[in-house]
């Protein structure tokens, strides 16, 4: 059965650490795919935060030495355009 929780940081410490390794394992089939010299990985938890789907996933972002001027930021930075300070 599947469950979502708009916040989520309430969902079971034992659930959300079960998630953790299946993001990781994700990131070597990008990899061999798409060669990235770098990734960011992380959650928006909440509105303030940038959250716009209400349930736990976590965002792989892979990042290239070229792919912004300047990569200060972090992935705020992956969509210029989208940066705002």
């Amino acid at each position: 059965m599947s469950r979502y929780l708009l916040k989520p940081l309430s969902y079971p410490l034992h659930d959300r650490r079960a998630g953790r390794p299946l993001a990781w394992e994700e990131i070597p089939l990008l990899d061999d795919r798409f060669h990235p010299d770098s990734y960011n990985v992380g959650v928006n938890v909440g509105e303030a935060a940038g959250q716009t789907v209400m349930h736990l996933h976590v965002h792989i972002i892979p990042r290239y030495a070229s792919d912004v001027k300047t990569p200060q930021g972090g992935v705020r930075g992956a969509i210029p355009e989208k940066r705002v300070y």
